[in-house]
């Protein structure tokens, strides 16, 4: 059975070693190596967990163990100054649960639980990442959502952008 939470901080070191397989599955598209312990570099996590202000961190369960996992933060890359937008900062599943419907059950239940203006947002080169987005996004909005490719300093890569707000009335 998948149980999908809101992450607490005795979900930390679950959260820090999921993310580790995370960054490292990314290095197919970014190319980074580990730092000589190991380990990719990241930014501290705890502001994803209990009380944390326009941040949130999900953790996906299936029978207990953890499978999967979704960082939300705040923040706009279309409108510096916007309030009030999220987005998905990273969304993970071990590879052994993949298409399986985790990561778009996880994705969901993020826009369930903050309602608003939404951008997600994928890295030019993670084609995967961009189909699966587009997919989860356009199935949950019915379609009504706007793509655009960035190519500048703001980002590089596709962003989605919807309000769910809109969507829910």
């Amino acid at each position: 059975m998948l149980v999908i939470e809101l992450a607490t901080n005795d979900d930390l070191s679950v959260l820090r070693n999921l993310h580790q397989l995370y960054l490292y599955d990314l290095t197919e598209f970014t190319h980074d190596d580990p730092d000589p312990e190991g380990r990719f570099p990241h930014e501290p996590l705890e502001g994803y967990v209990e009380g944390a202000p326009d941040r949130a961190a999900l953790i996906a369960r299936l029978w207990g163990r953890p499978a999967a996992f979704a960082l939300v933060a705040a923040g706009s890359v279309l409108d510096a100054g916007a309030c009030g937008v999220r987005t998905v900062r990273d969304l993970f599943v071990l590879r052994r649960y993949r298409r399986r419907g985790i990561g778009t059950r996880l994705a969901l239940e993020a826009f369930r639980r903050f309602p608003g203006r939404w951008e997600v947002r994928q890295d030019a080169s993670n084609k995967p990442a961009h189909t699966f987005w587009r997919k989860v996004i356009d199935r949950y909005t019915a379609g009504r959502f706007v793509e655009l490719t960035l190519d500048d300093h703001r980002w590089r890569g596709p962003v989605q952008t919807f309000d769910n707000s809109l969507l829910l009335g």
